[in-house]
């Protein structure tokens, strides 16, 4: 009996070990399921903020290919500005050339506009210098007339 007594009480012994080593491996478990439990929580966390950061991205892109229509948009309408620009500045270079030519025509209009009334100022002092030569010749004749027949 004495064996079956040391046999009973070896089988305790490895059993209570068991339940040792059951207690510890329970417990690493849970240790292990509340690591799991904390990674997945992470791992939700990361998820979302990776669907958020895709969601930034998705918004960013969309604004920058906005931007870049918009860039666009207004280096067209900045040529256009430039083109008008130009033929403002070719027609006011025409019109200032227009300009100067009627300048220069309205100076000679002048200049002829003052040689004719140099000339009908000369053609009336002429005039009345033969008027005063007729008067003071008929003036003669009558005189002379006067005089042969007194």
């Amino acid at each position: 009996m004495r064996s079956l007594a040391n046999e009973m009480i070896k089988i305790r012994d490895k059993l209570t070990e068991r339940e040792n080593d059951i207690t510890k491996s329970n417990e690493i478990i849970k240790k292990m399921n509340k690591d799991c439990k904390h990674l997945a929580s992470k791992v939700r966390t990361y998820e979302t903020e990776l669907q958020e950061n895709k969601n930034l991205n998705a918004s960013n892109l969309l604004k920058i290919e906005n931007l870049n229509n918009e860039l666009k948009q207004n280096k067209n309408e900045l040529e256009e500005i430039k083109n008008i620009n130009k033929e403002i500045h070719h027609e006011l270079s025409e019109k200032t050339n227009r300009i100067d030519e009627l300048t220069e025509k309205e100076q000679t209009s002048q200049n002829v506009i003052a040689w004719l009334h140099k000339q009908l100022n000369e053609m009336q002092v002429s005039h009345q210098v033969i008027r005063y030569n007729k008067q003071v010749e008929n003036k003669s004749v009558s005189m002379y007339l006067f005089n042969a027949i007194s």
